[in-house]
């Protein structure tokens, strides 16, 4: 996958899409969250500037925000990410007070790596600047701030890696303790 967005340090270090590019992406994307089937649904993401590899199962009600910047988001093969999954990959004020400057608000941006075999569970937020690693789950509802290693098993707010998959992709019976 690309590394493009690899040395982004702020928000003004990426190429942003034009108005009626942001009204197409937002359009495609519309048509992506509510189609009825896998393949018209990855179609319509592919559309709107999200990189999604082959055999992908992308269920509805996905949010992305990407605060309208190409090419942030790369989703890998053989994934199957849940209904209600968000990807937050860029935020910023939509209506930044006048008299302060941009750069005093707490902008965060970062691109979002989901490698092959990725499973992401109903509900899960996976926030600025992270790589999930190949063949790692992420539960329910679990918010995921740091990098994920591959064949991790993720629960939690924040997410914790709770135990290992093996290559096979069955759960190692060997648990992290808790701290």
């Amino acid at each position: 996958m690309s590394n493009q967005f690899a040395n982004i340090k702020s928000i003004k270090d990426a190429k942003q899409l034009s108005v009626f590019g942001i009204f197409l992406k937002e359009f495609f994307r519309l048509f992506g969250r509510h189609v009825i089937g896998r393949g018209p649904r990855v179609f319509f993401f592919r559309l709107s500037g999200i990189k999604v590899g082959k055999n992908t199962q992308l269920n509805g009600a996905l949010q992305i925000m990407d605060a309208n910047y190409k090419g942030i988001i790369e989703i890998g093969s053989y994934c199957a990410i849940s209904p209600r999954v968000s990807l937050v990959a860029g935020s910023a004020p939509p209506f930044p007070h006048p008299d302060l400057p941009i750069e005093s608000y707490p902008i965060k941006f970062g691109k979002i790596i989901i490698e092959d075999g990725v499973w992401i569970g109903t509900g899960a937020v996976i926030l600025p600047g992270v790589t999930i690693g190949k063949h790692a789950i992420i539960g329910s509802n679990a918010v995921v701030h740091r990098n994920v290693p591959p064949y991790a098993i993720m629960f939690g707010l924040p997410a914790k890696r709770i135990a290992w998959r093996n290559i096979k992709g069955e759960r190692v019976l060997e648990t992290i303790k808790k701290v």
